[in-house]
């Protein structure tokens, strides 16, 4: 029988499986069907052989595989590489089977028209197999559309079967797609076959805690690759599975909310916005003199309802002949006809019918449609169903003044308008009769129950970003609303003297080259952000002599507190921001303005760990003083340290930003094995122990006084070994430190401060000063010595290979040794995914990040006077921070969109919703490692960027990326913009000389790193 019987195979892909295989593969040998193989692929398991021992114990009933670990995607093309059969199932490790679940896959793929792919439902059990619930994935489905499948997430990759020849054809598994290589290659394939369904659960999917597709990066990475979907489906496609482009995008997003694929979601709902933006709309006004046609306009505009023809039906009982009127700020145009005061409400709508031809019609009475706040969901709701012919607001009758009667306040389709006045054969009065009868008719009330999904990157950074984007429209108009309202706290609070004293004294100091006006605004808005920052009841207590004067804090903290060395408030360190930038010394601004003025990082990250405190880090803080204080700080900070494992010791500046998330990457990496704990360190006196890199739940020791302690906590601690990150705010107290602790400690090179003045090599207008000028000893950044800090470490590490051979030529008696940070998902290796455009659509282009001068903020300015100039249809949008006074009028223009600072969870979220055509890095510093870096690659974005500092290592040989010279000119980045735009995307990659750095230590973190420790321990 076998011999005319097709051969399955069946693919097992394992990674340290022992705990679920065995049970797999027992389900996968019980098929009912006759002629099937069991193949199970080993993908370098490393859990002590006891994966393999459970594939050996099957013997020559299965066929195994042993490789090098590369992933799920390479572990499965290597099973169908192996394969003999001409159908391939496939099975995690940690599922199960039903007996008969080949045979009825089987049977139903042969009693199918044509190759097609066979799936089915599927049960989830829990960890030990005991049953949660059933997934039954045909509902609602129609085979012959067979894109749902893929686009509603129905396909269980092991509930399915499926020929051989859908691989020859449309390619195997993508190893750059660590979590969604399977949707990827089934949306390859739905192009060419059919999906179709058998009911009935064959599959039990286990759900357990180690599974990736419950990590947050998942959901990322499945966002992405949808909005990779949608690109490649254009309107025909769309009208295809659903009738129109607006119905296909409503059903898809009635599909996410079941979902945590929130970029995905921001997509669909931006496609949703310009679709609805598009549909001509007639706005029928009911006019009175109580009316506000700008507001009511504006109302409905707020909706995403932008294509409208205003229709003014003057009720006020004048007469006059039509005419003319254009709303120059809403971009209005439209009739307005002069009636009788007393008009039916059929008549009024039945003018507006005449007067103006859009594809729904939405009546506003003297009110101005006052709470008429579902527009957009009714429209929504007609358009995804052709029979509802009108929405009616459906409030009770006198809550207001009506003048359409029973569609104040809805939305009228204008074919059913027109099949019902038709009807009333010249009876206007019967016209709403007439619309009941010929057409369905839904209240607000129940359209409005479909909810909108949430707004994408609803945080408030997210909601501060696109509030301070929007204080640049396009008249150069500065913040009115923000200003008015800033200006009145600052009368409110601090009174009208204070404020115009604080206002003047910014004019002339801060933005010299800007009109009067201009500045007056800007200077109090810098001052209403300042002042948030000062602590006032703090201030007067730890300053008395301020309170007995009853001094303003504000005003004296700005004036003379901060050249005092003052702080504002518990949370914000003057002395530790002053020494993180040493180049303010040479000028007259303070602390809080120069933080606020050029985005430099928040007060949190340079005060003292407050108790609470908006800006202070998170959780309470603990004070170390007396001996029988260290109980509690051990109780803080060993909570998650595991029993008889050793400690390191990670030492990094209080700052934040790429320090905290290198050490927050390496301490969680390295936690797997020892127990790590973080020191930041603070004006050179203070050690702030915490759990994590951001200085939650922190433990302070003064060490100017209590050494003893801070080194007894320590040793109690576990800690046996230290790793010097960033010395800024402990250079001072490092040395003494590490003598008293007598442990051996490493240093890490993330930047060049224990070798310069300035940690990024760069002079007075935030450029790299050359390597001429640092191999020729004239470099006056240098410090005379290294930190001595280096002389008695045991390894001296640098982030990356440029780093390693820049220092090295700088301090050759310290050469440091090249490593790469274990950075979780593997950015560089994420597959590219390049948006499709034709050459006259307009390339959109992404900046991210903190953009200053040394990201190239002078060189994005010129850039966009160029574009302008030249009229070229390039598209700049900022995510990050940006300087509070950026940018210049002179550069306000449609072209530049800023969308504010971000957190970085909804980084994925705000890159799908904007869909760049690619991230644009003018660096004008040697960067180290550069995580934002990491973050275009983690999103699969094409890149272009300078070739400077660890750039070049870490795109080298990427697909979709080209490296330019630091020092090119604006106008050949436009020049070469232009080229991408023109060629679409397609010029080869340009890449850097890799062969000219030292080599790096492979693997040295997962190998190396942790030994000198372990060993020490016996481990």
């Amino acid at each position: 029988m076998t011999g005319t019987v097709p051969l399955v195979s069946i693919v097992i892909p394992v990674f340290n499986g022992a705990n679920y295989l065995g049970q797999a593969i027992t389900s996968a040998l019980a098929q009912t069907w006759p002629n099937l193989e069991v193949i199970v692929v080993d993908d370098g398991s490393t859990d002590d052989s006891a994966t393999r021992s459970v594939i050996q114990s099957f013997g020559d009933r299965i066929r195994a595989f042993h490789q090098p670990n590369g992933g799920v995607a390479v572990a499965l093309n290597r099973g169908i590489a192996e394969a003999a059969g001409d159908f391939i199932s496939w099975l995690s490790h940690d599922d199960l089977y039903d007996p008969r679940k080949v045979e009825i896959q089987m049977q139903r793929l042969s009693a199918a028209p044509g190759p097609c792919i066979v799936f089915g439902d599927y049960d989830i059990v829990d960890r030990h197999g005991r049953f949660l619930h059933r997934c039954e994935v045909g509902i609602g489905y129609d085979e012959n559309v067979s894109l749902w499948a893929i686009l509603e997430s129905r396909i269980n990759g092991c509930a399915l079967l499926l020929p051989r020849e859908c691989f020859d054809k449309c390619g195997l598994f993508d190893p750059a797609l660590p979590t969604t290589q399977d949707y990827d290659l089934w949306f390859r394939m739905v192009r060419h076959y059919r999906f179709v369904h058998q009911a009935g659960p064959l599959v039990r999917q286990r759900s357990h805690s180690e599974q990736g597709s419950l990590s947050p990066r998942h959901a990322d990475e499945a966002s992405l690759l949808w909005c990779h979907m949608l690109d490649r489906l254009d309107a025909d496609a769309m009208s295809a599975a659903a009738g129109t482009p607006i119905r296909f995008l409503l059903r898809l997003r009635r599909a996410l909310r079941r979902t945590g694929y929130e970029g995905a979601k921001a997509r669909v709902e931006a496609m949703l916005d310009a679709e609805i933006a598009r549909i001509p709309v007639t706005l029928a006004l009911a006019v009175t003199p109580a009316l506000d046609i700008h507001a009511a306009a504006a109302q409905v505009r707020r909706q995403g309802i932008r294509n409208l023809t205003l229709v003014l039906l003057d009720i006020s009982g004048t007469s006059g002949d039509s005419l003319l009127l254009r709303d120059p700020d809403a971009g209005l145009m439209g009739p307005v006809y002069r009636l009788p005061h007393r008009v039916h409400p059929a008549h009024l709508l039945s003018l507006a019918r005449t007067l103006a031809d859009g594809r729904y019609f939405i009546c506003l009475g003297p009110t101005g449609g006052e709470g008429a706040d579902g527009l957009r969901a009714a429209i929504e709701s007609m358009e995804n169903d052709p029979s509802l012919g009108c929405v009616l607001d459906g409030r009770p009758a006198g809550t207001a003044p009506s003048a359409f009667g029973p569609f104040e306040g809805g939305v009228v389709g204008a074919a059913a308008l027109d099949d019902a006045i038709r009807a009333c054969d010249g009876e206007e009065k019967r016209l709403a009769q007439r619309l009941a009868l010929s057409a369905r008719i839904e209240l607000m009330s129940s359209v409005a129950t479909d909810e909108k999904p949430e707004a994408p990157a609803g945080t408030g950074q997210a909601e501060a970003g696109r509030d301070r984007a929007d204080r640049f429209p396009a008249k150069a108009e500065l913040g009115r609303s923000l200003l008015a309202k800033s200006t009145r706290w600052l009368v409110l609070q601090r009174g009208v003297g204070t404020t115009l004293l604080q206002a003047a004294g910014f004019l002339s100091r801060y933005l010299p080259h800007e009109p009067a006006r201009l500045r007056l605004r800007r200077s109090v808005e810098v001052l209403f952000r300042v002042a948030t920052f000062v602590d006032a009841n703090w201030y007067w207590a730890r300053y008395p002599d301020v309170a007995a004067a009853r001094l303003d804090p504000v005003v004296h903290y700005l004036l003379a507190g901060w050249r005092e060395n003052r702080d504002p408030s518990a949370e914000f360190s003057t002395r530790a921001y002053l020494e993180a930038h040493p180049d303010m010394a040479k000028g007259h601004v303070n602390p809080l303005t120069h933080m606020t003025v050029f985005a430099k990082e928040p007060p949190g990250s340079f005060g003292r760990p407050a108790a609470s405190g908006r800006h202070g880090h998170k959780g309470v803080e603990s004070v170390v003083e007396t001996a029988g204080d260290l109980e509690a700080a051990i109780g803080a900070l060993s909570g998650d340290h595991t029993p008889g494992r050793p400690g390191l010791l990670l030492v990094l500046h209080p700052y934040g930003g790429g320090t905290a998330r290198y050490a927050s990457v390496l301490g969680t990496f390295a936690s797997r094995f020892v127990n790590v704990t973080y020191a930041l360190g603070v004006e050179d006196r203070y050690l702030i122990l915490s759990r994590t890199a951001e200085g939650t739940d922190p433990v302070k020791i003064d060490l100017s006084s209590h050494l003893p302690l801070a080194v007894t906590l320590l040793r109690r601690l576990g800690m046996a070994r230290v790793d010097i990150l960033h010395t800024i705010g402990i250079e001072g107290r490092i040395d003494e430190l590490l003598h008293a602790l007598a442990i051996p400690y490493d240093v890490t090179l993330l930047d060049y401060h224990l070798l310069a003045t300035q940690p990024h090599l760069c002079g007075s207008d935030g450029h790299f000063i050359g390597d001429d000028k640092l191999t020729s000893g004239k470099a006056p950044l240098l410090r005379p010595e290294p930190s001595p800090v280096l002389r008695g470490a045991a390894r001296i590490l640098a982030c990356s290979r440029d780093l390693a051979g820049r220092a090295a030529r700088i301090a050759p008696a310290f050469p440091p040794l090249p490593v790469k940070l274990p950075e979780p998902h593997a950015p560089e290796r994420f597959r590219v995914s390049p948006r499709p455009f034709s050459p006259d659509d307009t390339l959109h282009v992404l900046m991210m990040g903190m953009i200053g001068p040394v990201k190239g903020l002078d060189i994005l300015e010129e850039v966009l006077r160029l574009i302008r100039s030249r009229d070229l249809p390039i598209f700049l949008h900022l995510l990050g921070k940006v300087p509070i006074d950026w940018p210049p009028p002179s550069l306000l223009d449609r072209r530049l969109q800023i969308h504010g600072p971000y957190r970085e969870s909804e980084l994925t979220t705000l890159i799908c919703r904007i869909r760049p055509h690619l991230a644009w890095f003018p660096f004008q510093a040697p960067e180290t490692h550069s995580f934002v870096l990491t973050d275009a690659l983690l999103n699969g974005l094409p890149i272009l960027a300078s070739d400077i500092g660890a750039i070049g290592e870490r795109l080298e040989d990427r697909d979709h990326t080209w490296l330019l010279p630091w020092h090119t000119s604006p106008a050949d980045w436009v020049s070469f913009l232009d080229r991408l735009r023109r060629e679409r995307l397609t010029p080869p990659a340009i890449g850097s000389r890799a062969d000219r750095l030292p080599p790096l230590a492979r693997q040295f973190y997962e190998t190396e790193y942790l030994r000198p420790l372990l060993e020490s321990h016996g481990r």
